[in-house]
């Protein structure tokens, strides 16, 4: 069985395997260098939880990690990967890149930035290991949730967390899902998955609970390249493996996914940010297309 939780470290520095989509030209950009002043360390703690004093509340483990992920996002804060990110989504939104036209609005509850309801956190690791990259990250989904103004809920989940991580999530107002559903996470409506380096069965599991048009457009991933992972399954060793991922491959092939490289910029934290790319799943390139029922899966995984 496929342990789909496997961390998939990339090499930051290795770059043969380049995504097909290339990022926009500079001239689509907008003039200039965006201000971040609006991304700041604003989290939607839960109330009450976030311990004025680390002896009155008990929580003094709590209160240092929130002061470790509160130095990371100021970090963050001030890199050119998040001013570069920024800007990817701003011609992400003025270029309407979900729909051809106007009036292609013809699928429900299609994923829009500033319509997302939920956003999904998987494969983040344990925080209170207290490895840098897993700070960086954390902190980048605590700037994500102040940027998604009709945000509901932001649910996590890694079967390495603990009880002291599960604590801290919560202060953020992150819940952590109590049961492991191996990424097969069906949506129903617009939904941000944030997956830093998960292992591609993970992702292919989310696509397979998602798989019609009707729902993938409901989603965005931002995760590991697809491209990237299609190139290394199409290896000659790799053709005839009992645990190739199908559903990531139908849409890499058939272009039914829309990948946007994110530039990681050089972040001085190795692994944090890199490999990382926004994918979206518009109407325009499913067309009627009816996806192919691979009936495959890599099953549930225990922790």
């Amino acid at each position: 069985m496929v342990d789909e939780w496997h961390v998939a470290v990339r090499n930051r520095r290795h770059k043969s395997l380049q995504p097909a989509l290339q990022p926009p030209p500079r001239a689509a950009l907008i003039a200039g260098h965006p201000s971040t002043q609006d991304w700041t360390y604003s989290p939607r703690l839960a109330h009450g939880e976030f311990p004025a004093s680390p002896i009155a509340e008990g929580n003094a483990d709590v209160y240092r990690l929130q002061q470790q992920i509160k130095t990371r996002s100021k970090e963050v804060t001030k890199s050119a990967f998040l001013h570069k990110f920024q800007r990817l989504l701003e011609y992400m939104q003025r270029q309407d890149l979900m729909h051809s036209t106007p009036e292609h609005y013809t699928l429900p509850d299609t994923f829009k930035w500033e319509a997302t309801t939920e956003l999904i956190l998987y494969g983040l690791g344990s925080p209170t290991a207290g490895a840098r990259p897993v700070h960086c990250q954390l902190a980048f989904l605590i700037l994500l949730q102040a940027q998604l103004p009709s945000l509901k809920h932001t649910r996590a989940f890694d079967p390495v967390f603990t009880s002291l991580d599960t604590a801290l999530l919560r202060t953020f107002n992150i819940e952590v899902l109590e049961e492991n559903d191996s990424g097969k996470y069906a949506v129903t409506g617009p939904t941000l998955f944030y997956m830093p380096h998960c292992d591609c069965h993970l992702y292919n599991n989310l696509l397979k609970a998602n798989w019609s048009p009707r729902q993938l457009c409901k989603i965005a991933i931002l995760g590991n390249s697809f491209h990237a992972y299609a190139q290394r399954w199409a290896l000659p060793s790799k053709q005839n493996s009992p645990d190739r991922p199908h559903e990531l491959l139908v849409v890499s092939a058939s272009g039914t996914v829309l990948e946007l490289p994110v530039d990681e910029a050089d972040f001085p934290v190795m692994s944090a940010f890199n490999d990382l790319s926004l994918h979206l799943f518009p109407e325009w390139k499913m067309g009627d297309q009816v996806l192919p029922h691979t009936g495959t899966s890599v099953g549930r995984i225990t922790c």
